[in-house]
């Protein structure tokens, strides 16, 4: 519980009670074998069954949504179409004759993966490998679960009036002695009924989804060089189907109420106040459609006696992915390896990662716009990386006592010379795609189911012919800005459509990534069990700078420039350990 005092103004306090008592079962068996066909021929062979479960709640304090199920309140006469419509919709709580099972979705028994891998040796030099298989990922990777249920949470408002400037009597409701005059709201839980969700927005798991699944396969070609060097060349890709759709940050979730889009070109009319047919229905202080007249847009969304519909842990999600991916290895007898990897790929997708705010396009990147065209949302996904290039080394110095040079050191000598290794990591890779916004904030279009938890943002128009690109360096673009700006165009309050830009836009990214890992080690034998251990590690060791994402949000006074830097400047670091 927090309290606001501010003067000469109303502070509003609250605090939100909730919680749940969640919990799913899941459950995985595997079989798996490997066996020699011939001389030159191996097979494995795997099978995998998953139970992924589903969420329930000890006491059924949660709810699901049903679309299809018709709402208690029946039909109405539509003000804007002037018919008789019957309502669908409706909030059910688990283990009630409307969703008689104490789970949030249905429990999927034939998830089978099978796994298929087979290695021909053409030669005894060179091995062709090749694979493919089908993996369930888990049935929960977000913010999810019963506490999500609005049936689970209550909010303990109390508001102190204070009048220092006017010298107004004061009203002072909460004080130190008694915080909570009007006692602690408790959540409706189980006894929920149905005129306890109407008016407000839905935040619900639709059961029926299918099981999300990715299939992989890979073909590769390993070829010996001498006896202590390989050289291999793979192709590999994978598709996913039914994939969690992002939200912002760890929310994922899909608007299911937003207005047909044949319906947006009523433009502003959308927005005309019209007689409430549920006005006495609806009754919750505060919301809108208590109130007298009601916007005709909303009349209109497959759901009118609901604000926002959310559904939790939408499925329809999908992904594709491509790559070649060479690598080189060479061992250096037991004093070294080296090892160069080399990836092209391209990755398109309408979702993302559900946890978004780790990655470098924050929480709010590669949103949905349109809920009703996913289709559309189909771009190069937000962590696509066309190049990737990484080196990794370790080595042992040839100095010392029975090393190439100065083999016949000895004493403090041979101690300073002896005993040093070197390591280090250069990974050099493109930067990711840019995605592009804009702030519609009360317009049809947000008004009424456009994007999802954070419905204001939306995408602009792409200019035909013009190039987002800028010549330049780096430094260049820092100074003078990272794209052409003057390629993107504004959508007017007034023009409820979604804009052309795509998701994710390949043809600028961020900044590329150079950077160099080193480390020097060295031990040192004192005596027989005593050993002195020296380390050095250098962190991005030429302090290349890689800048930060440009702001893509159209109105920022900063967008298109960059003002941050992503990586960590140079660090180098000392240790020294005895071990005795």
């Amino acid at each position: 519980m927090f309290f606001r005092i501010i003067s000469g103004s109303q502070g509003p306090s609250g605090g939100v009670l909730a919680g749940s008592n969640a919990f799913f079962h899941s459950y995985g068996f595997f079989a798996e074998d490997t066996f020699q066909a011939t001389k030159k021929l191996t097979f494995s062979l795997g099978l995998r069954w998953d139970q992924p479960g589903v969420y329930s709640e000890a006491h059924n304090n949660d709810t699901v949504f049903l679309p299809n199920a018709p709402s208690p309140l029946g039909s109405f006469l539509n003000p804007v179409t002037g018919q008789q419509q019957t309502l669908m919709g409706n909030v059910a709580l688990v283990n009630s004759p409307q969703w008689p099972s104490r789970r949030e979705d249905n429990l999927h028994w034939k998830l089978f993966s099978p796994r298929v891998g087979v290695a021909y040796r053409i030669t005894d030099r060179t091995v062709l490998r090749a694979g493919y298989g089908i993996s369930y990922p888990p049935g929960t990777l977000s913010q999810d679960g019963p506490h999500m249920s609005s049936v689970n949470g209550a909010t303990t408002s109390v508001t102190n009036t204070f009048q220092v400037s006017t010298g107004s009597p004061n009203s002072i409701l909460a004080t130190v002695a008694n915080p909570l005059p009007f006692a602690l709201a408790q959540p409706p839980r189980n006894a929920a009924t149905p005129d306890f969700f109407y008016g407000k927005g839905i935040i619900a798991r639709v059961p029926g989804d299918s099981p999300a699944y990715v299939q992989q396969w890979n073909v590769a070609v390993e070829q010996q060089l001498g006896n202590d060097a390989k050289f291999s060349v793979a192709y590999a890709g994978s598709k996913g189907t039914n994939l969690l759709m992002a939200g912002a940050f760890t929310f994922a979730s899909l608007g299911i109420d937003q207005l047909p889009y044949d319906q947006f070109s009523k433009g502003l009319g959308l927005l005309a106040q019209v007689p409430n047919p549920f006005y006495g229905k609806i009754t919750t202080p505060g919301l809108a459609l208590s109130q007298p007249t009601v916007s005709a847009g909303q009349l209109l969304r497959p759901f009118p006696q609901y604000g926002n519909v959310l559904a939790l842990d939408p499925h329809v999600g999908r992904s594709d992915y491509r790559s070649l991916q060479t690598s080189f290895t060479k061992r250096f007898g037991g004093s070294g390896i080296l090892t160069v990897a080399y990836t092209w790929s391209r990755l398109m997708s309408n979702t993302d990662s559900v946890t978004s705010f780790l990655d470098e396009y924050g929480g709010l990147g590669g949103f949905v716009q349109d809920n009703n065209n996913l289709n559309a949302e189909y771009s190069v996904a937000g962590f696509d990386v066309p190049h990737n290039l990484s080196i990794g080394y370790a080595l042992d110095l040839p100095f010392g006592s029975g090393k190439h040079f100065l083999h016949d050191a000895k004493g403090v000598g041979n101690a300073v010379v002896s005993g040093w290794r070197v390591n280090g990591i250069t990974t050099i890779r493109t930067g990711t795609p840019l995605s592009f916004t804009q702030i519609r904030g009360g317009d049809p279009l947000t008004q009424f189911g456009g994007g999802g938890l954070v419905s204001v943002f939306m995408r602009p128009d792409l200019v035909a012919g013009c190039n987002l690109s800028l010549s330049g360096s780096r430094e260049f673009k820092v100074d003078h800005g990272w794209f052409n700006t003057a390629c993107l165009s504004q959508l007017g309050f007034a023009t409820p459509r979604f804009g052309n830009a795509p998701r994710w836009d390949g043809s600028v990214r961020t900044d590329n990534m150079d950077n160099w890992d080193f480390s020097v080690s060295k031990d040192t034998h004192i005596w027989e069990k005593l050993l002195l251990k020296f380390t050095g590690e250098f962190y991005n060791t030429f302090n290349h700078p890689r800048f930060g994402a440009p702001s893509g949000t159209m109105g920022d006074p900063l967008f298109g420039l960059v003002t941050s830097q992503s990586n960590q400047p140079r660090a180098i670091q000392f240790g020294l350990r005895l071990d005795f």
